[in-house]
């Protein structure tokens, strides 16, 4: 008795493949969208990163030239604030020699020794402006011919002992004319130190407050501290680049993975797909 029902079954396993051969195949075409999709947002993620290391890198330099003139202004402060110590150092000496000089034209025994003193007290603080002067223009070039002059006088005076009174006289002139140009070079010096520290008022000519109080509209910040404004302005935005490349850097290790997913995907469907049209021939 032949057997009727072997062409049913042979049909109903080619059905069967081929409905498998089509699944398959629709599987690896939808995976390869999914691969180029997803190599389409690698590519861009990939782009966006390297210009975020770019943003990065100028941001970090920007960052360390920023720190770089903030020290640099800290040492100018520091240098202005010693040139108005040294100053009011030489206006005081000056003073003194002043006084001195005054003091021996009563007595003249003691002419000679406070000329001395006074000499060295010149001496000294003509050293002292003449390099003041290399580092600061303010000083003027008056000061050190009078200083100078003072020096000559007082040795005048003392190898010319009948003249020792009057040119006395002359050395405290000029003494006390040297002291009001360092008064002024020292009331100078210390508001070049005030504008570089705090807040001025350009207006006025007056320190207004200290550096780190929120300007108004009027005020005017120091060297040092639109130094440090703009270091700290250098160094948020490097924080921010830092952040926004670490995201993308995130999102793109995020996305690389999804794309290793779907050509291990594509990969899978395409084995399988080759193997069941490979079984449906044989068959």
């Amino acid at each position: 008795m032949r057997d009727t029902s072997a062409p049913g079954l042979a049909l109903s396993v080619a059905d069967k493949k081929n409905s498998e051969i089509q699944s398959l195949t629709s599987s690896v075409t939808q995976a390869q969208y999914d691969v180029a999709e997803q190599q389409a947002i690698v590519s861009s993620l990939q782009a966006k990163s390297q210009q975020f290391n770019l943003y990065l890198t100028q941001a970090d330099d920007d960052q360390e030239s920023a720190l770089a003139n903030l020290n640099l202004g800290k040492d100018a402060l520091s240098s202005a604030t010693s040139l108005v110590a040294s100053m009011t150092t030489a206006t005081s000496k000056v003073n003194e020699a002043s006084s001195g000089a005054s003091d021996v034209a009563a007595q003249m025994a003691e002419l000679v020794n406070k000329l001395i003193l006074s000499i060295e007290y010149i001496n000294k603080t003509a050293q002292l402006v003449n390099k003041q002067k290399a580092n600061n223009p303010l000083v003027p070039d008056k000061l050190i011919d009078n200083m100078s002059k003072a020096a000559a006088n007082a040795n005048n005076a003392i190898a010319l002992s009948l003249a020792a009174l009057q040119s006395c006289y002359v050395a405290e002139a000029t003494l006390l004319e040297s002291s009001e140009v360092l008064a002024l070079g020292s009331r100078q010096s210390g508001q070049l130190r005030e504008r570089m520290s705090y807040l001025w008022d350009s207006q006025s000519g007056k320190v207004l407050m200290a550096a780190n109080a929120a300007p108004s509209s009027m005020e005017v910040p120091g060297i040092v501290a639109m130094l440090q404004q703009a270091y700290d302005d250098a160094k948020a935005n490097y924080n921010q680049a830092l952040t926004s490349n670490n995201i993308v850097t995130s999102q793109l290790s995020h996305a690389q993975a999804e794309l290793a997913d779907a050509q291990v995907r594509l990969n899978s469907y395409q084995a399988g797909l080759a193997a069941a049209t490979a079984a449906a021939y044989a068959a």
